[in-house]
């Protein structure tokens, strides 16, 4: 099974990882049984409202193996919420009412309403994340056993005193992840429920992207330095914490001039669609701006992230650090 939605897609690859880490983390239960929030449940943690959802499920007799009927769905359904009041805290574990249970969830259906979530969570998170496609995978994992966990919630309405809920009160991981910061991420990623180890086991695949990230970045500039000493090319020399130091290059961006003054807002020309143009291929997927040659909000953001990802001072403006490190991904995707 491959999610689609919007034109975006997960493959059957990373698919597999995500049930498999969700699954570690929810558990994979045939039976009815009652959640932190005595709230009934099954399979892989599917919520089941009421008696009548119970019979769009199916279960067999344990006892027979035949098929449940409505009656003996809602009878189970009535019984295990009859344990516990709805939305009060319930400290029991799932093992704790198999007793209690008749009825048993076939393999088959416990996949297929795991799947039926995490086609409405893929949904989510595309609407919560811009370019969340483009992700590292370990990100995407991460983010599906959050919002698997949560739920996508709602943003803050201040107008009507309602704070933020699910997924969406989690606004610096949410900033973090737009920006491909990966270690921020991981700072901001606990939540409270989930063990230790679960919310342990998801800091560590953000930390893993990071990673990932500066051993790419190591390898761009050692690609670089080595095509320095074949090539030598004009020094350059950056103001410490900024971003204002001229940048040349025998080689320019996408195949144009590039000039060595400073780029930022107001600023227009050849050079500033140039830089569009590479910051385009280096935040595909994540951010597309107008390569019209005019520097304005919507570049400068764009540049403020390609110089998160790159972790050099994400100041908007654009200098010989910004020019190098752009430098660096377009010519390697040229290579792909």
């Amino acid at each position: 099974m491959t999610l689609a939605w919007r034109g975006g897609s997960i493959s059957d690859a990373t698919l597999t990882k995500i049930r498999s880490f969700i699954g570690n983390g929810e558990g994979r239960v045939a039976h009815f049984y009652l959640d932190s929030r005595s709230l009934v449940t099954v399979a892989v943690g599917y919520y089941c409202p009421t008696a009548e959802d119970a019979t769009t499920l199916s279960f067999l007799n344990k006892t027979t193996r035949a098929p449940a009927t409505a009656a003996e769905k809602k009878k189970e359904w009535e019984t295990i919420q009859a344990l516990s009041p709805a939305h009060t805290p319930n400290s029991h574990n799932a093992k704790f009412y198999e007793t209690s249970t008749t009825l048993v969830m076939p393999d088959a259906e416990i996949t297929r309403l795991f799947d039926v979530k995490l086609q409405e969570f893929y949904a989510d998170l595309v609407d919560v994340f811009s370019g969340f496609d483009s992700y590292p995978e370990k990100a995407k994992i991460a983010l599906f056993d959050m919002i698997y966990n949560l739920g996508e919630g709602r943003n803050a309405d201040p107008a009507r005193h309602r704070r933020a809920t699910g997924l969406r009160q989690f606004h610096t991981l949410i900033a973090a992840c737009q920006n491909h910061d990966w270690v921020k991420a991981a700072g901001a990623c606990r939540r409270h429920g989930p063990s230790d180890q679960r919310n342990n086991d998801t800091k560590a695949l953000f930390l893993a992207c990071a990673a990932e990230d500066r051993t790419t970045l190591q390898s761009a500039t050692q690609t670089k330095a080595e095509q320095q000493r074949q090539s030598p090319v004009a020094k350059t020399s950056a103001v410490p914490g900024q971003d204002r130091a001229p940048y040349q290059h025998r080689a320019p961006l996408h195949h144009r001039s590039i000039s060595t003054r400073l780029l930022q807002i107001g600023s227009r020309g050849q050079d500033v669609r140039a830089v569009q143009r590479a910051l385009n291929r280096a935040l595909a997927g994540v951010n597309q701006i107008e390569t019209d040659g005019v520097f304005g909000v919507g570049t400068a953001a764009a540049v403020r992230m390609a110089q998160s990802r790159a972790r050099i001072p994400a100041d908007g403006v654009v200098g010989g650090n910004t020019m190098r490190i752009l430098d660096l991904v377009v010519s390697q995707q040229s290579r792909a």
